[in-house]
């Protein structure tokens, strides 16, 4: 409703989700920002596939890139959350101005 174009959307889905989770997971970037982009991100969602189990008597490196995510499964959901509203809003808002 916001881009009213299937091929401005499709882009902005992927530079907005796919990107920065790509970038995080696939070693591209040092652990810091990896963690940056999985928080604030609409990456953030895919903390739900957090699936490894923290053990104290393994020290290992927990980063995107082994499958460990900086927020919890709901904190991402949460992040997910605020982006659709935000992005909702935004749209309504440019809908009313445009059509009335």
């Amino acid at each position: 409703m916001l881009l009213r174009r299937s091929a401005g959307t499709v882009t902005a889905v992927i530079v907005g989700v796919v990107l920065p989770y790509l970038l995080a997971v696939a070693s591209v970037l040092p652990a810091g920002p990896a963690e940056w982009l999985t928080s604030i991100t609409p990456a953030a969602a895919f903390a739900v596939m957090q699936t490894v189990t923290e053990y104290p008597q393994i020290s290992a490196s927990y980063t995107p890139v082994d499958g460990y995510f900086p927020l919890s499964p709901a904190g991402g959901l949460a992040v997910l959350c605020v982006y659709a509203a935000a992005v909702v809003a935004f749209a309504m808002v440019v809908a009313r101005r445009r059509d009335a």
